[in-house]
């Protein structure tokens, strides 16, 4: 057999397939009409009347949402049991009315809160009388661009939402009552998230997590799940929050919304309630480390992580004024006899505790 040696790349002839065709003049000038025609449609359908109804409900429903989120000046971002990552300094001069508790004036640089520390009520008390003297401050033009920055946001989140609902779950936007109630029950979803979300608990997640659950039973997962994402979103941009605060708000009702499917009984929603919690819990914790924060409804309950600055007496006074109900002091005598020296806030009294029974007396002093 002869053996062929394969010829060079060069001397081979390049063949390239074409894709299509090129279209006649006939077929252009029919697709281009085609395209009018369903532009005209489109256009004739904006000019119904219930069309610009459902548009203006939503324009109403994103300007009360503007509105409780306080659209005109930026929200207060503090909290109770808030560790600020560095000092927070005064950006303007300002001062306390008299009568206060917290009477005293600060210069603009100054600094009016530690950092590495929780916030204690005078330290929101000071932040918050500083917030309102440079919000007070701003000219027009600042808070006019804000305001649009916000409502752009908010009118951008409406606007991606029905783009997907229109693809997804077209009978919602065409039943006129479905489409408002879910409107009533966003801006209900929000409103009650900014009322409830100045502690520590994060209870802003309760109303966020019924949202979520409500719009899964009635309609489809995939749309609630991204009706829900984009509600956390509204819901952190109002209270002022981060990226920390909006990975809490989405791992608290993604797990719900995807672990309901059908409820067939009580017990299912009682399961996703529980499950729910649990990975909010986790997350919370969690982000909370990876933040260097610590869990809120610690400060909540009155409780507070270790105190290692300064002198004792000092310790204790902090303390007191975050709310510690009891104070648990390691000192000298802890290596000897491993015991550690307990202090009620409200009576002032000191004793002597083992180590192995601190959790037994913490249990019988706080279910007093």
């Amino acid at each position: 057999m002869k053996r062929v040696s394969p010829e060079p790349l060069g001397d081979l002839p390049i063949r390239m397939s074409v894709g299509t065709s090129v279209r006649s003049r006939a077929a252009r000038v029919a697709a281009v009409a085609a395209s009018r025609k369903r532009l005209d449609e489109r256009w004739q359908r904006m000019r119904r009347r219930d069309v610009w109804n459902r548009i203006g409900v939503c324009l109403a429903a994103a300007l009360v949402i503007w509105v409780v989120g306080g659209g005109w000046s930026r929200p207060f971002p503090y909290r109770s049991g808030y560790i600020p990552p560095r000092d927070v300094v005064a950006r303007e001069a300002f001062g306390f009315k008299n009568g206060t508790p917290a009477e005293k004036i600060f210069a603009a640089g100054d600094t009016i809160v530690e950092g590495g520390k929780p916030l204690t009520p005078r330290d929101l008390q000071v932040l918050h009388a500083e917030h309102l003297t440079h919000t007070g401050q701003a000219n027009w033009s600042d808070r006019l661009f804000y305001s649009l920055a916000k409502i752009g946001i908010v009118l951008a989140l409406y606007a991606l939402c029905g783009y997907y609902v229109y693809f997804h779950d077209r009978v919602l936007l065409s039943d006129w009552r479905r489409l408002t109630r879910l409107l009533v029950i966003v801006v209900v979803t929000v409103t009650a998230a900014v009322l409830v979300s100045r502690d520590a608990w994060r209870a802003e997640c309760v109303p966020l997590v019924l949202f979520g659950m409500t719009l899964a039973i009635v309609s489809r997962r995939e749309v609630a799940l991204v009706l829900s994402l984009a509600v956390a979103l509204v819901i952190t941009l109002s209270l002022g929050q981060g990226l920390h605060e909006l990975m809490v708000l989405t791992a608290a009702v993604s797990g719900p919304v995807i672990m309901l499917d059908r409820v067939r009984s009580r017990t299912k929603l009682i399961y996703v309630g529980l499950y729910g919690a649990a990975i909010m819990f986790v997350a919370v914790v969690g982000i909370g480390l990876l933040a260097d924060q610590t869990f809120g409804a610690m400060y909540a309950a009155g409780w507070s992580p270790v105190d290692e600055k300064s002198a004792v007496g000092r310790r204790y006074r902090r303390q007191d004024e975050a709310g510690t109900p009891y104070c648990i002091t390691v000192d000298g005598q802890t290596l000897q006899d491993r015991t550690v020296t307990f202090r009620d806030r409200d009576t002032l009294q000191q004793w002597r505790v083992k180590v192995d029974d601190c959790v037994d007396e913490l249990r019988q002093r706080m279910n007093r």
